[in-house]
C-alpha cells in the first residue's frame, strides 16, 4: 500500500492506494483512527472493495480517500486483504 497526502481547501485527505493480485474473489478492507486535539479519537471502518480475480491470475488496483478532521494532529490506518469463497 501507499500513502500520499493532499491539501485542498486548508483540509487534509490521505490517499491510500494498492494493488490486489491473485486468483479466486478477494475483499480488501480496513480501518483509519486519527487523534485530534485534546487527545479525542476517531475511527472508522473503510468501506469493503471486492474483487473476482481469474484462475491464472488478475490484478486489480484499489484506492481509499480518507478526509481528515481539521483538528487533528496524528492519524494511522490498516488496510486487510484476504481470499474469500
Amino acid at each position: 500500500w501507499t500513502e500520499t497526502l493532499i491539501k485542498i481547501g486548508g483540509r487534509t485527505q490521505v490517499k491510500i492506494k494498492g494493488t490486489v493480485e491473485g486468483s479466486g474473489r478477494i475483499i480488501v478492507s480496513g480501518i483509519w483512527t486519527c487523534w485530534r486535539s485534546g487527545g479525542r479519537q476517531r475511527t472508522e471502518d473503510l468501506s469493503i472493495k471486492q474483487f473476482s480475480l481469474n484462475e491464472r491470475g488478475g490484478r486489480h488496483n484499489f484506492s481509499y480517500t480518507i478526509t481528515l478532521p481539521l483538528d487533528v494532529v496524528s492519524w494511522e490506518w490498516r488496510v486487510d486483504a484476504k481470499n474469500v469463497d
